[in-house]
């Protein structure tokens, strides 16, 4: 696993923009069993079938007054109209040891593919470099660990607390 051991689990999870809780049921099967999950859509959260807390919510918008040992944001930051917001948040919820694990498209001429697909379907979606990240963690107290580029066009980044 990124950033984590294989079998690991977190004690207390949070999956932002979960959608059908793809990543929040990986999680429930490797035994973690306090898992928040929020996504704008009422209609996705309908099909989330993980046993969880589940709030249909703009991610943006979302903070508890809570700590997680895991925030996972795949695949929803690119659609956010802030994603510093979303990282202000992030950077309250997360406890001291925990980590923060974003899946975004990156500036590439994929990632403008990826782009252009949206924009055709009347979404606008947002592309990031590694100096995005960086600038959107340092404004939250958060620092990057580690990285790693996804084929075709996205990068997956593990965060925590500087």
């Amino acid at each position: 696993g990124f950033g984590a051991g294989r079998g690991s689990c977190p004690e207390k999870a949070l999956d932002l923009g979960c959608g059908a809780g793809y990543y929040s049921w990986q999680l429930y099967q490797r035994g973690c069993r306090d898992i928040t999950c929020v996504d704008i859509s009422q209609e996705m959260i309908k099909h989330c079938d993980v046993p969880a807390r589940k709030y249909v919510k703009n991610i943006e918008d979302f903070c508890l007054e809570e700590l997680f040992d895991l925030v996972l944001c795949a695949g929803a930051l690119e659609f956010s109209l802030n994603p510093g917001k979303v990282f202000k948040n992030v950077g309250q919820m997360l406890k001291e040891d925990g980590a923060f694990v974003i899946l975004v498209p990156r500036k590439s001429l994929f990632g403008k593919l990826y782009q252009f697909y949206h924009r055709r379907h009347g979404l606008r979606i947002l592309l990031f470099n590694l100096n995005d990240i960086h600038v959107l963690s340092r404004m939250s107290g958060l620092k990057i660990q580690q990285y790693r580029k996804v084929p075709l066009f996205s990068y997956i980044v593990l965060l925590t607390k500087k």
